[in-house]
């Protein structure tokens, strides 16, 4: 059951800012609005061990909600909506459109938290001013976020190559890869974590699907 989780988890946060809200991406009256993202990497590591992602929309009038998804730890610890359909980012938006009191709840039953939220220069800046009670929370307490605004599906080759497997397993050697530079989209991430189903063109305009190392793409969970 944890794998499971862990691997749905994985699979949100690769399309949490992509088609799953696609319907939402019209919000254009205050630049607060969107995909918000912060990653945390050690010293002498390639890969993140945090990743925060801030997603917000309009509902009515001056209101917004949304949702946060945590990652740490490289997995071991989460505070995330596997489904992705829980809205825990409740709040009112400031006249100028530039600050939000949110009020949220974690994922792990703490609830009646509070943290303010402003933009700055193109940033969105979290903190927390009143910690959720009842449970735990395992999300930053204050963090500046980047605006993520590109079509998170879509990835590029980043080896010299990148052999394209017929089954998530590599055991069976291909006789196909693709060269450094190459784009592929993304379609779903293996049981071990370890492989990446993907789409890609070929030069006649026919579409392949085939199973591609993670670390060739740079999209290992």
């Amino acid at each position: 059951m944890e794998k499971l989780i862990r691997c749905r988890i994985a699979i949100f946060i690769i399309f949490y800012c992509g088609a799953s809200f696609s319907q939402q991406n019209d919000d254009t009256s205050s630049t607060i609005f969107g995909n918000w993202r912060y990653a945390e990497t050690n010293q002498g590591h390639t890969k993140p061990d945090s990743t925060f992602v801030i997603r917000l929309h309009k509902t009515t009038s001056n209101r917004l909600e949304g949702s946060y998804c945590f990652i740490t730890q490289e997995g071991i610890r989460l505070d995330c909506d596997p489904e992705g359909q829980q809205q825990n980012l409740k709040g009112s938006l400031s006249p100028d459109g530039q600050h939000v009191r949110i009020d949220f709840f974690s994922f792990f039953g703490a609830k009646n938290g509070v943290a303010d939220i402003s933009i700055n220069d193109g940033k969105l800046t979290w903190k927390v001013v009143k910690l959720p009670k009842g449970g735990f929370f395992y999300g930053p307490l204050n963090v500046v976020l980047t605006k993520d605004n590109g079509n998170t599906r879509s990835r590029r080759v980043i080896v010299e190559r990148a052999y394209l497997f017929r089954d998530p397993t590599g055991a069976t050697p291909p006789k196909s890869y693709l060269i450094e530079g190459d784009k592929v989209e993304l379609v779903k991430l293996s049981d071990n974590l370890k492989f990446w189903k993907v789409k890609y063109a070929l030069t006649n305009g026919q579409v392949i699907e085939r199973w591609i190392d993670c670390e060739a793409i740079d999209s290992c969970p």
